[in-house]
């Protein structure tokens, strides 16, 4: 279940195991039917991307998720990861 994964590789993320969160974030966006991603996912996804020094992916994942019509946890750190990149 991707809601699962996410969840699980944002717990990784929080807790410096970024490797094992790249992959279970991946697997999870892989398995979100339908699309497009949830915004917390793309926000995930996007600081994840941050912390690998992966920009170009960070950004795109962190501007989609910023333009998200609906708030969500996180959406202020998002913003401002987004500025910093």
């Amino acid at each position: 279940q991707w809601l699962l994964l996410d969840t699980l590789g944002w717990v990784q993320f929080r807790n410096d195991r970024i490797e094992d969160s790249l992959a279970n974030l991946e697997k999870a966006a892989k398995l979100v039917s339908p699309n497009p991603l949830p915004a917390e996912v793309q926000y995930h996804l996007g600081a994840v991307y941050a912390q690998l020094g992966r920009v170009a992916e960070a950004k795109t994942q962190l501007s989609v998720a910023v333009q998200s019509p609906s708030p969500f946890p996180g959406i202020e750190e998002a913003r401002r990861l987004l500025q910093g990149l």
